[in-house]
């Protein structure tokens, strides 16, 4: 046995040893013959992270440092080659998906394409609390009330509420860690200088994760102009530059509402699907959607906004997940302030906040406008009543609007898209 370990021992040392490079240096993946990478810490590939986590594979190593960080040999565009290289270019990992059918490439023939399960939750309500969804709620939105039940923590007298913890002040204070665990940066990937040692992905806008693969952000969100459509999420931190206790997920379905166009303010509202699930913990969680069942008879004008935008017109973007108190605002007041010759404002698709001392800005747009939870459904937790859109300037005490997630219109698209009913 002690042989056995020994020899282990050595083979693992001189294995790194071979195949041991400088940071940024270009290697081969062992996994993929032909595609190139370069060495990056192994926290800051998100191709590794899904080879370890999800298809339980080893990376390609290539050396170990000194202060005991994992390089890995990181691929930069792992599934171009082949005759359909360029149709899967954007998926970075070989999978597109198209309605219910998803398809992966390896960069060689056959491609395989498969119908898609149907999406369910992935655990039963553990308590009687969301029985009623299916007597409170439109039938329509019936599943999205029960995933509420499902998701979130019952309120109890041992169990202190992340919305309750601690005082929150208005005018864009940093949100804590805990604070706001369905909240998701997005963005996308950039031409990366060789030997650069920072991810290569600009983050473009927010999220607000409602199931366990399903984001819910504006559809203006989906495409940069600068850089394309957008093809990563991030969870599970409130600083966007932690990759490494984050998670990084893929994201491989945009779905506009079909009544957008680009350059619109109308039905800004889009969902995006990420690759696989992610885990539900204290730091990842789903939030409700505002449905019957969930909602209070009176929602509150009172509102709490996230994001990782900027902190004034002509300020930098925050690393930091920042959060303030917005005051609802009267359909005059939106009109005069939001209206254009170009575009007419509609109340029963959007509506408008504002605060003396925060604002939402260039890349928050997406992200939520929120309440909490509270007595009514005794859960812990955020429902979501609007999706950052637009603005005029921000930062200086001026409305801001939001798609109008009550809409019930928009209801019942989120959950025919998310929980598709069988047909008859």
């Amino acid at each position: 046995m002690e042989k056995v370990l020994c020899v282990f021992f050595v083979f693992l040392i001189y294995k790194t040893v071979i195949f041991a490079q400088e940071e940024g240096e270009e290697c081969e993946l062992d996994e993929a013959d032909g595609v190139l990478g370069e060495c990056k810490p192994s926290y800051m590939c998100s191709y590794a992270d899904r080879l370890i986590n999800k298809e339980i594979k080893q990376p390609t190593v290539c050396f170990i440092s000194s202060s005991g960080i994992t390089f890995v040999c990181c691929p930069n565009t792992p599934y171009q080659t082949g005759i359909l290289g360029r149709t899967f270019y954007d998926s970075i990992n070989g999978r597109l998906t198209y309605g219910d059918i998803d398809c992966r490439y390896t960069g060689q023939f056959p491609l395989v394409c498969c119908k898609r399960k149907p999406i369910t939750a992935a655990t039963r309500l553990n308590n009687r609390l969301g029985e009623d969804c299916d007597r409170k709620s439109n039938t329509k939105t019936a599943e999205a009330c029960k995933a509420c039940y499902t998701y979130q923590k019952p309120r109890s007298s041992n169990i202190v509420c992340s919305e309750e913890s601690g005082n929150r002040i208005a005018g864009g204070e940093p949100a804590a860690i805990e604070q706001f665990p369905h909240m998701v940066v997005l963005g996308t990937r950039v031409e990366q200088k060789a030997g650069s040692t920072s991810p290569d992905i600009v983050w473009i806008g927010a999220g607000t994760l409602i199931t366990e693969t399903f984001v819910l952000t504006a559809a203006h969100v989906l495409y940069s102009p600068d850089n394309g459509k957008i093809q990563y999420a991030l969870l599970g931190t409130s600083n966007k530059k932690d990759l490494r206790n984050g998670i990084l997920r893929y994201i491989v379905q945009w779905i506009r509402h079909k009544m957008y166009t680009v350059g619109s303010h109308y039905h800004d509202i889009a969902l995006v699907e990420l690759d696989f699930r992610v885990p539900i913990s204290k730091f990842i969680r789903p939030a409700c959607l505002p449905v019957e069942g969930i909602v209070p008879d009176k929602i509150p004008t009172q509102m709490t906004v996230a994001g990782w935008g900027r902190t004034g017109q002509y300020a930098d973007a925050t690393q930091q997940l920042m959060q303030g108190d917005m005051q609802i605002q009267s359909t005059q007041v939106c009109r005069k302030g939001l209206r254009s010759r170009y575009h007419n404002w509609d109340p029963n698709i959007m509506f408008c906040a504002k605060a003396e001392t925060a604002d939402t800005c260039y890349g928050d747009s997406g992200g939520p406008l929120m309440a909490p939870l509270k007595e009514n459904s005794m859960l812990c937790g955020y429902y979501v009543v609007g999706i950052v859109s637009y603005g005029t300037v921000c930062g200086v005490n001026s409305s801001g609007a939001y798609t109008k997630v009550t809409n019930q219109g928009y209801l019942e698209w989120i959950s025919s898209t998310i929980w598709p009913q069988p047909s008859v």
